[in-house]
């Protein structure tokens, strides 16, 4: 899913093992900065790289849960 609030775009992933959540969520916030915002692949790994953040949101129920965020202060479109 994506969401989206005054300060930020998000994606989540959800799944196991974590850190195919994490793949899931960055992948997927890539994805958005190409599709909508007009950034070059690798643009796009590289400003998440640098700007983006991750918050765990689930780690007890049998799926995990990872949300990236990043600024809004960074998109154009």
């Amino acid at each position: 899913p994506r969401l989206e609030d005054e300060t930020h775009i998000m994606t989540t992933g959800s799944g196991r093992p974590l850190m195919e959540c994490v793949r899931i969520a960055q992948v997927e916030l890539v994805k958005w900065l190409i599709n909508d915002y007009g950034f070059e692949k690798w643009e796009a790994f590289q400003v998440i790289s640098q700007a983006s953040t991750m918050r765990i949101g689930n780690v007890v129920d049998p799926n995990y849960t990872v949300v990236a965020k990043f600024p809004r202060k960074y998109l154009t479109g």
